[in-house]
């Protein structure tokens, strides 16, 4: 895009300088980013000019440099600029020196010559910090923070480019702050602080959108693509690097057609188009070499080495990967690219098989990312470690790094990263020795896997999706779980048929051993499942703990071949003892729980599952075997799986002359099943009578609306309690409105308690607790198969809720999605489970609280203009405790006597002091606040003593600016400091509202600067007042 600007030349040719109307021409073709037509006419400019005038032909030679720079072409730049050099010494000008010096600093941090480019231009700062060259300085200061970041101190880079911008905004030059906004927003890119980045660079679009500046507006297109790569958004970031290499191609700048490609060729790795990438990359090289691009240059290498190792050949990684760090050493040796390359060669060298070399470059890695604040690239080498501990044998410190990475990913937002991560878990194992690997349990692996494939399917890979899913199916093989390795795979493969992508080897391979070991392994006989059954219908029948016990013994007994066994029970912390028996007594069944407990530990029956194929030859039991284990040569011990304190276990043995011979694997996990169905019948034995007695309970309590719950004395939050009193036994539906900490939910409770559904659930749902992804199932439950992992049916809350209440706090947080279908539940009285094709009817009533203006989202488009009416039957707004002064001091007493008896604590109460200065407060967390801090004076205080203003926190101390007086009478006379402070807090409440609250023209207004105008109004708490 060639902007036409119609050069108004009369005033030069009516001078009748040749030289002047070139230079004029120049500038016009350099403003309109035509660098040849520029180049072409500073030429005819110098040629015109002649020997006679050097201090012009040093002017123009360093425009020459300017377009050269901005084609990338580098060395002709820097010849222009010698020459300059040699003019600046033989005139003696050190001005001209120092404006040498910041061109010297511009063109070879553009070759990636950090230190050198440093060294120039605090020569060049020096110099023209004290003159009126403003653009310069900028110019300058720019350099200066773009050096800093590549060579690590992004602290001091901020404040350089800030000071650039700044700059920039005083002398009105959009295209230096163009520069520095664009800067700052790739410092903030390296720093993952997405929101940052993409403000400035969106800034930076579009003051040169505006200005028509086709060429400038590569970096920006390069650097926002970044942004939405790493966010995960590919679509969008392929967009802006086409759009940047198409920019780069036409203005004829080689260094950022060479970053477009590298970009590009990232795209194309993490999609797994392996091909593409390496085609990217090396067309990339070839451009960074032959600009001199010195940065560039190094990352092709280094992204050509991690395609080696993605192609499994580690030995040309490190041909790739060894020089490039070299470079990046003496270039930057404190740099991110050092910190990235340490990194990567380690890996290379543990896929190697160097694992003794590998440490030392993997913990370089982690140490130099974690200096320069990297969160990324030190998550990158934290992996890279739990690799290095796989390789050593370290399954806990494999497991312990890849989980804090995961985290560390999830924090920053890195999708892809994190999907890598978990599926990672998997193939860490597989470096494990095979004993290790199978002590090992797979519930972690697998479920990282399964959430890893889906990151990756959301992200559009389904190979590596699938990997991570073949990955755990051929763990779960090797454990003989031949179903659950079978279904990993069907899944693996349905993911790849999805995308149109082949099976491969490796699935076909995996599914033919699969095959093998089905047919080598016997088919259970029928007689275990009708075990199972028949166990099921009598612990059904069988009501009485006595019985329970009693059936459990047997049925363990018989059904696994034993000759005898018992059932040991503890409830409330004492120790097991044997409540049931089968074929032997009481006391030796006692003695040989001992010699159990002696040989496991006390804590027996949490121990797991206690399995011994030859007691006899077992150092656990040693002398035992002749006493309580006499005679015994097989034994299995599992445990009663209770969800409360209770614990138990089953034990069964078999005697010497037993012909079955020691226990098998099937019979192991046929005691475990039992036991399990067992422990479920005893709890919902147990459970029986708990409802029956708390039925019992609750019919002769018939609590009333609020009574002994909301403590008040305000005239307006009675009348909440007698509305609510009327509306109890209706079905409307109730929205709350109100502040945090104002007693939404208490107030929801006594809404249920005065209602005639007191006697039913009353479900609390925070929805901003849940992730959007868990939301749906968990309020409308799911069904067998619904998705990976849905291996039962489920409830949802509402059912949960059915007959009671079901109160959805924070409901402004509840996602698009949910919102259409929790209209449909309060239009039709109708829920249909996640992967259910029918719905079904739930009676449960509706209380909902928010803590924002709905109308305001739904003008967002962000909540259902529909749902909000269908909420607001009833609309009750609670009034802060600012609004409600009266209360706080019946609130207080009321806490200071809930904590007192808490903590076994006396005190005298408060000093008269304290409550004018409770009463004062504003309460911006309302009663929880008020709460938090009477706890707090409380733990302070002495014993018997009087609460005084000192045990307060210091923020309370003082009344806020503002406040009312403390007692409702006279106010104290107002201090110098509140004065002021009231003063600065109405001019700059003033200047917001008059302004709409644009922060940047009030910061200009009052002469403020912008972090220091957002610090006054945290300080002052300034709100905009909501419409």
């Amino acid at each position: 895009m060639q902007r036409a600007i119609p050069p108004d030349l009369a005033h030069v040719r009516g001078q009748g300088h040749a030289r002047a109307e070139h230079e004029a021409v120049g500038d016009l073709h350099l403003a309109a980013d035509d660098f040849s037509g520029a180049l072409d006419e500073y030429a005819l400019a110098l040629r015109a000019l002649g020997p006679g005038d050097p201090a012009e032909r040093a002017r123009l030679l360093l425009l020459v440099a300017q377009v050269r720079t901005a084609r990338g072409e580098y060395g002709e730049a820097l010849e222009a600029v010698a020459e300059v050099r040699g003019i600046a010494r033989q005139l003696q000008d050190g001005r001209l020196r120092a404006r040498v010096a910041a061109r010297l600093a511009h063109i070879v941090v553009q070759q990636g010559r950090y230190r050198r480019s440093l060294r120039y231009a605090r020569h060049a700062y020096a110099g023209l910090r004290d003159t009126d060259e403003h653009v310069a300085v900028g110019q300058v200061s720019l350099t200066l923070g773009l050096c800093l970041t590549r060579l690590g101190d992004t602290v001091g880079a901020i404040e350089w480019l800030q000071s650039a911008a700044a700059t920039f905004r005083r002398i009105d030059d959009t295209g230096g702050l163009v520069d520095a906004l664009s800067t700052l927003g790739m410092v903030y890119k390296n720093l993952r602080e997405w929101r940052e980045a993409t403000r400035f660079l969106e800034q930076a679009l579009r003051l040169d959108e505006r200005a028509g500046l086709y060429a400038r507006m590569r970096g920006h297109c390069q650097n926002l693509g970044l942004v939405r790569y790493h966010l995960g958004q590919w679509d969008l970031a392929e967009e802006d690097f086409r759009q940047s290499l198409r920019i780069s191609r036409e203005t004829g700048h080689r260094q950022g057609e060479a970053a477009a490609l590298l970009a590009l060729g990232l795209l194309a790795r993490r999609r797994r188009q392996l091909e593409r990438a390496d085609e990217h990359y090396r067309q990339a090289l070839e451009l960074a070499r032959s600009a001199g691009a010195w940065r560039e240059t190094v990352l092709a290498r280094e992204f050509l080495g991690e395609l080696a190792l993605d192609r499994g050949d580690p030995a040309a990684a490190l041909h790739l990967l060894e020089p490039a760090l070299e470079e990046a050493q003496r270039e930057a040796p404190q740099g991110d690219l050092v910190a990235e390359l340490e990194t990567r060669l380690g890996l290379a060298l543990l896929a190697a098989g160097r694992v003794a070399d590998a440490p030392v470059h993997l913990e370089r890695g982690a140490a130099l990312a974690a200096r320069l604040g990297d969160g990324v690239e030190q998550a990158i080498a934290e992996r890279a470690l739990a690799r290095l501990d796989a390789a050593r044998g370290d399954a806990a410190g494999l497991e312990a790094r890849l989980l804090a990475a995961a985290q560390a990913f999830e924090t920053l937002g890195e999708t892809y990263e994190l999907a890598s991560t978990l599926a990672a878990w998997g193939e860490c194992l597989t470096l494990l020795p095979a004993g290790a690997r199978l002590r090992l349990s797979l519930e972690g692996p697998s479920d990282a896997a399964r959430r890893g494939g889906l990151l990756f399917r959301r992200l559009g890979v389904a190979s590596l999706a699938a990997e991570s899913l073949l990955t755990l199916a051929r763990l779960e093989a090797e454990r003989e779980h031949h179903d659950q390795a079978l279904a990993l795979l069907e899944q693996a493969e349905s993911w790849l048929r999805e995308a149109g992508t082949p099976a491969g080897d490796r699935a076909d391979e995996l599914r033919r051993e699969i095959e093998r070991q089905y047919v080598a392994v016997s088919l259970s006989t029928s007689n275990e499942f009708r075990a199972l059954e028949d166990a099921n219908r009598l612990f059904r029948e069988t009501s009485d703990m006595d019985g329970l016990l009693a059936q459990t013994v047997r049925l363990a007994v018989e059904n696994a071949g034993g000759d005898r066994g018992f059932v040991a029970f503890s409830s409330g912390g004492v120790r097991l003892d044997v409540v049931a028996q089968h074929g032997l007594g009481r006391d030796r069944a006692r003695r040989v729980l001992r010699v159990l407990e002696q040989a496991i530990g006390p804590r027996l029956a949490e121990h797991g599952p206690v399995f011994s194929s030859r007691v006899a030859a077992d150092p656990r039991f040693g002398a035992a075997v002749a006493d309580a284990l006499e005679g015994v040569a097989s034994l299995v011990c599992v445990p009663l799986n209770f969800p409360s304190q209770s614990v138990g276990l089953v034990f069964v043995d078999r005697l010497n002359d037993n012909l079955l011979g020691p226990f098998k694997q099937r019979e192991v996990n046929l005691l475990a099943v039992l036991a399990n169905s067992a422990a479920v019948a005893i709890v919902e034995a147990q459970r029986s009578v708990l409802l029956a007695e708390n039925r019992q309970l609750r019919d002769k309590l018939k609590p009333s609306a609020g009574a002994g719950r909301v403590v008040t004395a305000s005239r307006e939050m009675k009348e909440i309690l007698g509305l609510l009193s009327k509306i109890g036994d209706s079905p409307a539906t109730v929205l709350f409105l109100g502040e945090t900490g104002t007693g939404k939910g208490l107030l929801a409770q006594v809404v249920h308690e005065a209602s005639n559904r007191r006697d039913r659930s009353f479900v609390q749902v925070n929805c901003a607790a849940l992730p959007e992804s868990l939301l749906e199932s968990e309020l409308f439950g799911y069904v067998h198969g619904a998705f990976t992992g849905a291996v039962r049916d489920k409830q949802g809350l509402f059912e949960e809720a059915a007959g009671g209440t079901i109160f959805l706090d924070e409901i402004e947080k509840v996602p698009e999605s949910v919102q259409a279908k929790l209209l449909h539940v309060l239009d039709r009285g109708e829920i249909r489970p996640v992967g259910s094709t029918r719905s079904k009817h739930v009676d449960a009533r509706v209380i909902c609280a928010t803590g924002v203006d709905l109308r305001e989202r739904i003008r967002e488009g962000r909540f259902l203009e529909d749902l909000y009416y269908r909420l607001n039957d009833i609309t009750v707004r609670v009034p802060p405790l600012r609004e409600r002064r009266e209360d706080i001091p019946l609130l207080a007493r009321h806490f200071l006597d809930l904590f007192s008896r808490q903590m076994d604590k006396a005190v005298r109460g408060f000093a008269p002091e304290v409550t004018r200065l409770l009463l004062a407060h504003e309460w911006r967390g309302n009663v929880r606040e008020l709460e938090k801090t009477v706890k707090r004076m409380l733990v302070l205080a002495d014993e018997g003593a009087l609460l005084g203003p000192d045990l307060l926190p210091p923020e309370l101390r003082e009344p806020a600016p503002g406040a009312g007086p403390a007692d409702g009478g006279a106010a104290a006379g107002p201090t110098l400091r509140s004065k002021v402070s009231e003063l600065e807090r109405r001019v700059i409440f003033e200047a917001l509202e008059r302004h709409r609250w644009n922060r940047a023209k009030v910061a200009r207004e009052l002469g403020l600067s912008y972090p220091t105008l957002l610090a006054r109004i945290k300080v002052l708490k300034l709100e905009r007042r909501r419409a």
